[in-house]
């Protein structure tokens, strides 16, 4: 969303400063790095950083601005995206426990055996991900279908056909999962408790806008605007029609 409106802004004359904390453009699409099933993902930040280079958009990596480094400007695009969010289960802090956002940098380092919180979408990729590093991956999900949210037509079969031909994975439905405990997840099912032993966990249970955090930028010196997850979370479409909107009215 940031990249989109800053390319927005600059294309109809606008002065733009891009601020990143880190020392990369791409947010939360460069989690997924590695990722054979998110290669147009891939692409598609690679693109947008490319139209940012060759756009008249100043650009300072490794700056996290807050509401005093924005004095001067007129307008401040609050893009500063989501966190993941940390179901209230018990051992969900442990150090064998990763979020999926951070799952494919620590493939690596991940047990044999994983336990993948969350059969949501992208639970199920990166499920899928790690049972195509030789990981025995099982997805808990708490709904009776794997990827409710995925377009049904087109996407949600593709994804499907790949999970039945991937042997490395499996998947319990209608499973809550209770307690994650060393060398296992305790979960629910029909009324019946049970287990499953594992070596390292990876939670997919979504994730939260950092709202709070964007707020902080309405100083009442200047009109603050914010797009993308620390508004709403969303998708990647969501995120790049929210920001041209916003751009194409400033």
């Amino acid at each position: 969303a940031g990249c989109e409106a800053a390319l927005i802004a600059s294309r109809r004359g606008h002065d733009v400063t891009l601020f990143e904390a880190s020392n990369r453009l791409g947010g939360l699409l460069n989690t997924m790095d590695g990722m054979e099933l998110k290669w147009t993902v891939a692409r598609f930040r690679d693109y947008l950083v490319r139209q940012i280079e060759k756009s008249a958009v100043t650009v300072r990596l490794n700056t996290k601005a807050g509401p005093d480094d924005l004095a001067g400007f007129d307008e401040v695009i609050v893009a500063i995206g989501s966190t993941p969010a940390v179901p209230p289960i018990p051992g969900a802090d442990d150090k064998n426990v990763s979020f999926a956002t951070d799952a494919a940098k620590d493939e690596p380092s991940l047990g044999h055996r994983v336990a993948v919180i969350g059969g949501g979408e992208i639970g199920v990729e990166m499920g899928l991900h790690l049972a195509s590093h030789g990981h025995a991956v099982t997805v808990l999900e708490l709904q009776g279908v794997l990827s409710p949210e995925s377009v049904p037509v087109h996407f949600r079969s593709l994804l499907q056909a790949r999970w039945e031909r991937e042997p490395n994975f499996s998947y319990i439905l209608n499973a809550r999962v209770t307690a994650i405990e060393d060398g296992r997840v305790v979960y629910e099912q029909g009324g019946q408790t049970a287990a499953l032993p594992c070596d390292s966990v990876v939670l997919a249970a979504g994730m939260k806008p950092r709202s709070d955090e964007a707020m902080a930028f309405f100083t009442g010196e200047t009109r603050v605007h914010m797009i993308g997850d620390c508004d709403r979370v969303g998708s990647i479409q969501s995120a790049m029609r929210a920001a041209y909107a916003l751009a194409s009215n400033i």
